[in-house]
């Protein structure tokens, strides 16, 4: 289960990274310029990047503690929450890598693992017009980090109305989680 200490880490971390894409967001209301535009995309996947990790490292260490007091132990689970990936090299020893998995089904993966371990049936609604603003906002995150040309540097309206929707569905959602999960704990 997740530990007070690792909890507060957890949330602290989470907090500054929301609160750099709030102050993103403040910047595009107050002085609208396409810098703070993209900067809010890059903020914006900053924290769902930092969160995913989180979730799967507190997932992680939850499935390392059943290990212990169930003795089981699943090896894919495991790898996956720890972001690795195992191969034979032609020399017939065996190698890491990490592992690359799309960001969004990081995501979702990240939220059921923490769900799960914490007894909690909370899933994200891939049905929402929230998911479908979240998706959105990758693609441009995407165009943002892997420009081709000039106009990929441009954030439309519609494009950063995506983005703040998608931010802010998914502060909810992880306040949602962790509400879920503090209620579990204290059963």
């Amino acid at each position: 289960m997740l530990k007070r200490e690792d909890a507060e880490k957890l949330i602290e971390m989470m907090r500054i990274l929301f609160q750099d894409a709030r102050e993103c967001q403040e910047h595009v209301e107050s002085s609208d310029t396409q810098f703070w535009r993209r900067a809010l995309v890059r903020a914006t996947f900053s924290f769902i990047e930092g969160m995913t990790v989180l979730l799967k490292q507190q997932a992680f260490v939850a499935e390392c503690n059943k290990i212990t007091a169930e003795g089981q132990i699943d090896f894919g689970r495991l790898s996956v929450l720890a972001g690795e990936s195992y191969f034979i090299s032609d020399t017939g020893e065996l190698r890491w890598r990490p592992l690359t998995i799309p960001v969004l089904n990081n995501l979702l993966f990240a939220f059921r693992e923490f769900a799960q371990v914490h007894n909690s049936s909370f899933r994200l609604d891939k049905s929402s017009a929230e998911w479908a603003a979240l998706k959105t906002a990758l693609r441009v995150r995407d165009r943002l980090v892997h420009p081709k040309q000039l106009e990929n540097l441009e954030v439309t309206d519609s494009e950063l109305e995506a983005v703040e929707t998608g931010l802010t569905w998914l502060n909810n959602s992880l306040v949602d989680l962790f509400s879920e999960a503090q209620r579990k704990l204290r059963k």
